[in-house]
């Protein structure tokens, strides 16, 4: 894919949906550990979202990777405000709303960000690129509602029985529930996993 990608940008450079779908392969490759991560791929990244953005300002595809990179790198206002213009540019885009819903939980802002993710998840996106239930998992869990965060956790296993993050949450939070021989045994998963 990265290669695919490489090739378009080369036949045609003013391709902004190349730029955007190189720049989302790379950072999604090194979250699902295919990819080292580098200062210099997180640069390219940028590099890549910035210049789709400019090449193609009303796509709200490229916003949307714009501010992942942005809140992966702990720019958190860019972050919004490029997720924000993502939104507007296509209030049906559900990539776009749970992009911003991830700007508002880097933020710290998790009541927005599970409102955002379950927008997304009851729209029927199921694109890969995102993981609107793990997210959710993950939200519930930071604001106290451990119930809601199992709930989610089991429906992010459903799609991945080996998702890290969400083996960790479900831990934790059966855990914060007081079911610790539960917690144990999740626990457990998780090591056998990591």
């Amino acid at each position: 894919s990265i290669d695919l990608c490489r090739e378009a940008i080369a036949l045609d450079p003013a391709l902004s949906i190349a730029r955007a779908y190189l720049a989302t392969i790379m950072v999604q490759g090194v979250q699902y550990g295919w990819i080292k991560s580098t200062s210099q791929l997180w640069t390219e990244a940028m590099n890549l979202a910035e210049s789709s953005v400019r090449l193609d300002p009303r796509s709200s595809f490229a916003f949307a990777i714009l501010s992942y990179v942005h809140a992966m790198q702990g720019n958190y206002e860019a972050a919004m405000e490029a997720a924000k213009r993502a939104v507007k540019l296509n209030p049906y885009d559900m990539g776009a709303r749970g992009v911003l819903g991830i700007a508002h939980l880097v933020i710290g802002e998790h009541r927005q960000a599970i409102e955002l993710f379950s927008t997304a998840v009851q729209r029927g996106n199921s694109d890969p690129r995102y993981k609107w239930a793990a997210l959710n998992a993950f939200s519930h869990y930071l604001v106290g509602q451990y119930d809601a965060s199992l709930s989610w956790a089991r429906e992010a296993l459903y799609l991945n029985p080996n998702h890290l993050q969400v083996l960790a949450v479900r831990a934790a939070a059966l855990a914060q529930l007081g079911r610790a021989e539960e917690a144990a045994k999740a626990a457990q998963v998780l090591l056998g996993n990591f």
